[in-house]
């Protein structure tokens, strides 16, 4: 059963986006990971990502997680720590 209305994790942008994965902090703040298509890195595939407070607010922009290098970045994953911070890892 949804708590709230649906909302939107990344930018509107164009390219595509893919394999969203979300963490949640205890305290209710959460991090929506996934890969984008990036027109500034070699490999064309990036991962992205934007955190949210307890209440589902965007807190800031999006941010490139991923280091750009000649290989893509994909299959996103995040997790989050009883101290709330969050660990994204990639392939």
């Amino acid at each position: 059963t949804p708590l709230g209305p649906m909302l939107r994790a990344s930018l509107d942008r164009p390219g595509y986006r893919a394999r969203p994965r979300v963490a949640m902090s205890p305290g209710g703040h959460f991090l929506v990971v996934w890969e984008s298509e990036t027109e500034d890195d070699p490999s064309g595939a990036s991962v992205i990502a934007r955190r949210f407070d307890d209440r589902g607010k965007a807190v800031g922009d999006e941010l490139r997680v991923s280091v750009a290098v000649d290989a893509f970045q994909i299959e996103p994953s995040v997790a989050v720590h009883p101290n709330g911070s969050f660990q994204v890892v990639w392939a």
